[in-house]
């Protein structure tokens, strides 16, 4: 379970409207220490070398909830991330 706390702080941060804490989260979601791990999982397989899968899924979630959210990472294509709330 601790390598997926990191989820839970992202939703706690988007619960609490903390726009600082959910670009936090998604900077330790595309650190080297984690997105060598969690890139890596069976599900992410095609795409593990290309962009942060679940960095990109949890920066759109928080754009749908209307949180525009900058990360300055290569791991997250900044084309795809505004969607309207």
């Amino acid at each position: 379970m601790r390598t997926y706390e990191i989820d839970h702080r992202f939703y706690l941060a988007l619960d609490r409207s903390d726009v600082p804490g959910i670009e936090a989260v998604l900077r330790e979601l595309t650190s080297p220490k984690v997105g060598k791990v969690r890139n890596v999982e069976q599900a992410f397989g095609f795409t593990e070398k290309l962009i942060a899968t679940q960095a990109v899924i949890d920066a759109n979630i928080a754009w749908r909830h209307g949180f525009e959210v900058q990360i300055d990472t290569w791991w997250i294509p900044q084309k795809w991330l505004p969607i309207a709330p």
